[in-house]
């Protein structure tokens, strides 16, 4: 949405099915279900918590953190772990289905160790998000989460692009 206080939050993807909420902030002359709505985004988050314990000195200073925050490579990192774990939940279910194994977080040596597949790499410390077994073969899952464009989307490409060179060209990468 164009408005800042205005957001989808997503609220449950457990059962594999992506639900969201929308929050309106800006909205003038609340209803009792929008205040209901805004205390239960509150006490979620763990806002309300924070503030009956007294650990937030001054809430508008706090929020100006977040803010801050909200905008931080920290951020960035953290939105993709969290799609990591959205994405975790639709994996281990096709693999539960098919009999296929998983590995989160993946390297050279754990799929040695798990599978016994050598997979070419050009550093050691390459990390995929996730590595399935189709037993005929890998499929290497690397998840990203943006919530716009910029300069990080085409160095991500370009990494995918040195993976498929790597791997080489019978690899499928998903991303």
């Amino acid at each position: 949405m164009s408005c800042e206080n205005k957001f989808d939050v997503l609220i449950d993807y457990d059962k594999k099915c992506l639900k969201c909420e929308n929050y309106n902030f800006s909205i003038k002359h609340p209803t009792q279900e929008d205040i209901e709505k805004y205390l239960h985004f509150v006490h979620k988050t763990g806002l309300a918590k924070l503030i009956q314990q007294n650990k937030i000195k001054s809430l508008v200073d706090y929020m100006i953190g977040v803010e801050a925050g909200l905008d931080s490579n920290g951020r960035k990192n953290r939105s993709g772990h969290c799609m990591e774990a959205i994405v975790e939940v639709f994996i281990k279910d096709v693999c539960d289905k098919k009999g296929y194994q998983y590995l989160k977080e993946g390297n050279a040596k754990s799929i040695k160790k798990a599978f016994d597949i050598d997979v070419p790499v050009d550093k050691s410390s390459r990390r995929y998000d996730f590595v399935v077994n189709t037993n005929e073969g890998l499929v290497i899952f690397e998840v990203n989460f943006y919530g716009g464009g910029g300069s990080k989307l085409k160095a991500t490409a370009g990494e995918y692009r040195n993976l498929y060179d790597i791997l080489g060209v019978n690899s499928v990468l998903f991303g």
